[in-house]
Protein backbone atom coordinates (compact mmCIF):
# COMPACT_ATOMS: atom_id res chain seq x y z
CA UNK A 1 0.00 0.00 0.00
CA UNK A 2 1.47 3.55 -0.65
CA UNK A 3 2.00 5.24 2.23
CA UNK A 4 -0.92 8.11 3.34
CA UNK A 5 0.25 11.60 4.74
CA UNK A 6 -0.57 11.46 8.80
CA UNK A 7 -4.06 13.05 9.79
CA UNK A 8 -3.16 16.58 11.06
CA UNK A 9 -4.59 17.92 14.14
CA UNK A 10 -7.83 19.06 14.57
CA UNK A 11 -7.62 21.88 14.67
CA UNK A 12 -6.90 22.08 10.97
CA UNK A 13 -10.56 22.75 10.67
CA UNK A 14 -10.01 23.74 6.91
CA UNK A 15 -9.52 19.74 6.09
CA UNK A 16 -12.13 18.70 7.61
CA UNK A 17 -15.93 20.09 6.53
CA UNK A 18 -18.98 19.32 5.49
CA UNK A 19 -19.21 19.79 1.41
CA UNK A 20 -23.02 20.19 0.75
CA UNK A 21 -25.61 22.19 2.60
CA UNK A 22 -26.53 19.13 5.05
CA UNK A 23 -24.42 16.56 6.46
CA UNK A 24 -24.19 12.97 4.20
CA UNK A 25 -22.51 11.25 7.16
CA UNK A 26 -24.89 8.64 8.38
CA UNK A 27 -24.49 5.94 11.21
CA UNK A 28 -23.33 2.77 9.83
CA UNK A 29 -26.27 0.92 11.32
CA UNK A 30 -27.73 2.34 8.17
CA UNK A 31 -26.34 0.02 6.07
CA UNK A 32 -27.97 -3.13 8.47
CA UNK A 33 -30.96 -1.50 8.70
CA UNK A 34 -31.27 -1.03 4.53
CA UNK A 35 -30.13 -5.01 4.50
CA UNK A 36 -33.09 -5.77 6.61
CA UNK A 37 -35.84 -3.50 4.40
CA UNK A 38 -34.63 -4.92 1.43
CA UNK A 39 -36.12 -8.26 2.30
CA UNK A 40 -39.07 -7.16 1.83
CA UNK A 41 -38.96 -5.71 -1.14
CA UNK A 42 -40.15 -7.88 -4.37
CA UNK A 43 -40.16 -8.43 -7.96
CA UNK A 44 -43.01 -8.89 -9.44
CA UNK A 45 -43.90 -11.34 -12.64
CA UNK A 46 -46.97 -10.61 -14.96
CA UNK A 47 -47.94 -13.44 -17.29
CA UNK A 48 -47.13 -11.08 -20.17
CA UNK A 49 -43.88 -10.72 -19.07
CA UNK A 50 -43.87 -7.04 -17.75
CA UNK A 51 -41.71 -6.65 -14.61
CA UNK A 52 -42.14 -4.60 -11.72
CA UNK A 53 -41.43 -4.10 -8.26
CA UNK A 54 -43.29 -3.95 -4.97
CA UNK A 55 -42.45 -4.61 -1.47
CA UNK A 56 -44.57 -6.46 1.09
CA UNK A 57 -46.54 -4.73 4.65
CA UNK A 58 -48.27 -6.83 7.55
CA UNK A 59 -51.10 -8.94 6.62
CA UNK A 60 -49.52 -10.54 3.70
CA UNK A 61 -50.03 -7.63 1.53
CA UNK A 62 -48.08 -6.38 -1.51
CA UNK A 63 -48.24 -2.64 -2.23
CA UNK A 64 -47.03 -1.77 -5.86
CA UNK A 65 -48.77 0.53 -8.57
CA UNK A 66 -51.68 0.04 -9.88
CA UNK A 67 -49.84 0.53 -13.78
CA UNK A 68 -47.94 -2.67 -12.42
CA UNK A 69 -51.15 -4.82 -10.93
CA UNK A 70 -54.10 -3.08 -12.25
CA UNK A 71 -56.81 -5.76 -11.80
CA UNK A 72 -57.76 -9.12 -10.16
CA UNK A 73 -57.29 -10.90 -13.61
CA UNK A 74 -53.75 -9.70 -13.61
CA UNK A 75 -52.79 -10.15 -10.14
CA UNK A 76 -54.31 -14.15 -10.29
CA UNK A 77 -51.89 -14.54 -13.44
CA UNK A 78 -48.47 -13.03 -11.53
CA UNK A 79 -45.43 -14.04 -9.68
CA UNK A 80 -43.86 -12.42 -6.51
CA UNK A 81 -40.32 -13.41 -5.90
CA UNK A 82 -38.73 -12.37 -2.56
CA UNK A 83 -35.03 -12.36 -2.65
CA UNK A 84 -34.37 -11.89 -6.33
CA UNK A 85 -31.00 -10.27 -6.03
CA UNK A 86 -27.03 -10.87 -6.25
CA UNK A 87 -24.87 -12.36 -3.05
CA UNK A 88 -22.09 -10.43 -1.91
CA UNK A 89 -19.94 -12.88 -4.61
CA UNK A 90 -21.65 -11.89 -7.26
CA UNK A 91 -24.09 -14.91 -7.57
CA UNK A 92 -27.74 -15.39 -8.02
CA UNK A 93 -29.44 -15.82 -4.85
CA UNK A 94 -31.87 -18.58 -4.17
CA UNK A 95 -35.33 -16.79 -4.78
CA UNK A 96 -38.68 -17.61 -3.34
CA UNK A 97 -42.02 -17.25 -5.56
CA UNK A 98 -45.55 -16.65 -4.24
CA UNK A 99 -49.00 -16.30 -5.89
CA UNK A 100 -51.44 -13.41 -5.51
CA UNK A 101 -54.87 -14.09 -3.88
CA UNK A 102 -56.76 -11.21 -4.87
CA UNK A 103 -60.31 -12.98 -4.63
CA UNK A 104 -60.38 -13.81 -0.89
CA UNK A 105 -62.06 -10.97 1.48
CA UNK A 106 -60.17 -7.57 1.36
CA UNK A 107 -57.54 -9.48 -1.02
CA UNK A 108 -57.26 -6.77 -3.56
CA UNK A 109 -58.00 -3.00 -3.70
CA UNK A 110 -56.56 0.14 -6.22
CA UNK A 111 -56.45 3.59 -7.45
CA UNK A 112 -57.17 4.40 -11.06
CA UNK A 113 -53.78 5.05 -12.36
CA UNK A 114 -54.30 8.55 -13.32
CA UNK A 115 -55.45 9.44 -9.78
CA UNK A 116 -53.08 7.89 -6.89
CA UNK A 117 -51.31 4.82 -8.72
CA UNK A 118 -51.34 2.39 -6.48
CA UNK A 119 -52.77 -1.14 -5.57
CA UNK A 120 -52.49 -3.63 -2.81
CA UNK A 121 -53.35 -7.08 -2.74
CA UNK A 122 -52.78 -9.78 -0.68
CA UNK A 123 -50.67 -12.92 -0.80
CA UNK A 124 -51.29 -16.74 -0.95
CA UNK A 125 -49.68 -18.06 2.04
CA UNK A 126 -47.21 -16.38 4.75
CA UNK A 127 -44.76 -14.45 3.49
CA UNK A 128 -44.52 -11.98 6.50
CA UNK A 129 -43.15 -15.00 8.25
CA UNK A 130 -40.03 -15.31 6.64
CA UNK A 131 -39.83 -12.05 5.00
CA UNK A 132 -41.34 -9.40 7.56
CA UNK A 133 -43.15 -6.49 6.45
CA UNK A 134 -42.49 -2.24 5.64
CA UNK A 135 -44.54 -0.84 7.95
CA UNK A 136 -46.67 2.67 6.58
CA UNK A 137 -47.10 5.33 8.70
CA UNK A 138 -47.61 8.75 8.01
CA UNK A 139 -44.05 10.85 7.33
CA UNK A 140 -43.17 14.08 7.28
CA UNK A 141 -41.37 14.90 3.64
CA UNK A 142 -40.23 17.82 2.38
CA UNK A 143 -38.45 19.51 -0.41
CA UNK A 144 -34.41 18.80 -0.39
CA UNK A 145 -35.23 15.51 1.77
CA UNK A 146 -32.69 12.53 0.76
CA UNK A 147 -34.58 9.49 -0.50
CA UNK A 148 -33.60 5.91 -1.07
CA UNK A 149 -35.16 3.69 -3.49
CA UNK A 150 -34.81 -0.27 -3.22
CA UNK A 151 -35.82 -1.65 -6.66
CA UNK A 152 -35.84 -4.02 -9.61
CA UNK A 153 -34.40 -2.10 -12.15
CA UNK A 154 -34.97 -3.77 -15.79
CA UNK A 155 -36.34 -6.47 -13.64
CA UNK A 156 -32.95 -7.49 -12.70
CA UNK A 157 -31.52 -8.06 -9.50
CA UNK A 158 -32.70 -6.24 -6.50
CA UNK A 159 -30.44 -2.44 -6.57
CA UNK A 160 -30.33 0.23 -4.56
CA UNK A 161 -30.47 4.35 -5.23
CA UNK A 162 -28.31 5.52 -2.84
CA UNK A 163 -27.12 8.92 -4.49
CA UNK A 164 -28.53 12.20 -5.95
CA UNK A 165 -32.10 11.14 -4.41
CA UNK A 166 -33.80 14.57 -3.93
CA UNK A 167 -37.19 15.23 -2.78
CA UNK A 168 -38.33 17.83 -5.31
CA UNK A 169 -41.90 18.29 -4.69
CA UNK A 170 -43.81 17.64 -1.61
CA UNK A 171 -47.34 18.22 -0.18
CA UNK A 172 -49.70 16.15 2.00
CA UNK A 173 -50.90 13.53 -0.49
CA UNK A 174 -48.05 13.25 -3.39
CA UNK A 175 -43.91 13.44 -3.33
CA UNK A 176 -41.82 13.74 -5.78
CA UNK A 177 -38.16 12.88 -6.43
CA UNK A 178 -35.74 12.48 -8.18
CA UNK A 179 -33.57 9.27 -8.54
CA UNK A 180 -32.42 7.04 -10.71
CA UNK A 181 -34.43 4.05 -11.81
CA UNK A 182 -35.40 1.97 -15.41
CA UNK A 183 -39.10 0.22 -16.10
CA UNK A 184 -39.35 -2.38 -13.51
CA UNK A 185 -38.69 0.06 -10.54
CA UNK A 186 -42.01 1.13 -10.45
CA UNK A 187 -44.10 -0.49 -7.17
CA UNK A 188 -40.55 -0.03 -5.52
CA UNK A 189 -40.75 1.47 -1.40
CA UNK A 190 -39.02 5.14 -1.24
CA UNK A 191 -37.28 5.62 2.73
CA UNK A 192 -36.12 8.46 4.50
Amino acid sequence: WPSLPKARSSTATHLEKLTGSKSALLPISFLAVGLQKARSVVRIVRSDGSLGSGFLTSDNLIITNNHVIDSKDQARNAKVQFNYELTPNNLAAQFEEFKFDPDTENGFATSPANKDDWSAIRLQGNANEKWGFLPLKQATVEVDDWVNIIQHPGGGPKQIALYHNVVAYADAKRVQYLTDTLPGSSGSPVFN
